[in-house]
């Protein structure tokens, strides 16, 4: 059994989405990918028939999108869909001298080709030969249909079927949940969506007016979401410091970080607060959190801060702040903006330039007879002005800043990367210290 094709609304999120994607079709700023090095024997068949499940249980990974009527609707395409998925294939055996660039300018090229969502599903999957033994699965999707989460969901699922496969068995996989199941569950909140909407209202009452400050270049000279890059590592010892500091306050590495980052931000910007996006995972209850498609939600922090504050005094701020909106974090973020009334400039994200994610690395999957890894991805996009993401584990982290290409040096953004990584080692080793203690007022963005 098949079944038809059907049509359901779209989340709000995906709206977003499908907006920006209708006037920037070829940004490549919503396209997600993660790529697993394969060592061993491996059978390509079973790894092609895990996928072609995967797709043919997932909805949401054979959808396309119209906007044809009054608003825009997902269409689901039929389950034989997913027998008709494959692998695309590529030798890069010749390569062996230069394997790293040739596999990276492969998941380039991937990232590079725009999807079509309104004739053709958001997901790609590729498989580079490097040698006999050796290979790299690139899973490429467009952000409308799946977030960071669902990535490692889908990722569980195909080592899953994958083992069972080899073993001649039927993979045994729980139930799927429909994604239009919980784009339903969302629009049936309407009550609890009005008073989140009260709440950001007041929350947020001018807010979002957008400083100088921050800027190395006028925000009018942004064309593109290309972004520059700057990575950095943080010591074990300083992993293990920000989690006791933060255990010892009653807050969350999150908040810690989060703290650090606006300390700097307001500084350099001369700003007495800052409004940071953050990342939430929108997955508030239990049978979301096997769900794939687009959850994540995006949640302002307004954090008041100035020069003469310690991390502690700072951190109580930032703590109040977080659990306050996450208590009303169900609200999409755009209807968050709207509630907000904070001007809307050309070239500027509304209401929060910056955004801040720190999440635990990400697990990867085991696939029985092979050795497998994860293949680093560098991002190559953003959507506000300037990004901290931080990946973490028991032992140390790391991370990457973004900054927008078109309003920033990269000198100046390897120095910010690199003020930030020492005001959060200094502080947090002593942070009943003010802020101008550590850090003099200045402007790091503009170079001086």
């Amino acid at each position: 059994m098949t079944g038809p094709s059907h049509r359901a609304p779209l989340s709000a999120g995906q709206s977003r989405l499908f907006f920006s994607e209708l006037l920037r079709p070829d940004s490549g700023g919503y396209v997600i990918q993660r790529a697993v090095r394969l060592i061993g024997d491996l059978d390509v068949p079973a790894l092609q028939t895990s996928m072609q499940l995967l797709v043919g249980r997932h909805e949401i990974l054979r959808t396309i999108y119209s906007d044809d009527g009054p608003y825009p609707e997902q269409i689901v395409e039929p389950v034989s869909l997913g027998s008709e998925f494959a692998l695309e294939l590529t030798d890069l055996g010749d390569r062996a001298d230069d394997s790293a660039e040739a596999v990276n300018s492969w998941i380039a090229a991937a990232r590079g080709r725009s999807f079509d969502l309104r004739a053709e599903p958001p997901l790609r999957t590729g498989l580079a030969r490097l040698g006999a033994d050796d290979h790299v699965l690139l899973i490429t999707v467009h952000h409308i249909a799946m977030d960071g989460w669902s990535m490692s969901v889908l990722l569980g699922e195909l080592a899953t079927a994958y083992a069972a496969l080899i073993r001649g068995e039927e993979p045994a996989l729980p139930p799927a949940r429909a994604y239009r199941d919980y784009v339903h569950a969302e629009r049936a909140r309407a009550d609890e969506m009005a008073e989140h909407e009260r709440f950001w209202r007041a929350q947020l009452a001018g807010a979002g007016v957008p400083g100088p400050g921050l800027l190395e270049y006028p925000a009018e000279w942004r064309r593109t979401d290309e972004a520059l890059c700057a990575a950095f590592n943080l010591p074990a010892e300083l992993t293990a410091r920000i989690a006791e500091l933060s255990r010892r306050q009653r807050c969350t590495p999150f908040m810690t970080v989060l703290a650090v980052w606006s300390g700097l931000l307001t500084t350099d910007s001369g700003a007495a607060e800052i409004t940071v996006a953050t990342a939430s995972s929108g997955r508030w209850r239990p049978e979301d959190h096997g769900l794939v498609g687009f959850l994540v939600n995006v949640v302002p922090i307004r954090i008041a801060c100035t020069s003469e504050l310690s991390l502690t005094q700072l951190l109580a701020r930032v703590r109040d702040a977080c659990l306050t909106a996450s208590e009303h974090n169900e609200l999409p973020y755009e209807r968050i903006v709207a509630a907000s009334r904070a001007p809307r400039l050309p070239n500027r994200p509304a209401l929060a330039q910056v955004l801040f994610d720190l999440h635990p690395r990400a697990a990867v999957p085991t696939l029985p007879g092979l050795r497998c890894s994860e293949w680093p991805i560098t991002a190559r996009t953003l959507r506000f002005e300037l990004e901290l993401h931080v990946t973490y584990d028991r032992s140390a982290a790391d991370g990457i800043l973004l900054a927008a290409a078109d309003l920033f040096e990269p000198d100046t953004v390897r120095g910010h990367r690199d003020t930030f990584v020492d005001l959060l080692n200094r502080w947090t080793a002593e942070p009943e210290r003010a802020l101008a203690d550590l850090i003099p007022i200045r402007a790091v963005s503009k170079g001086t």
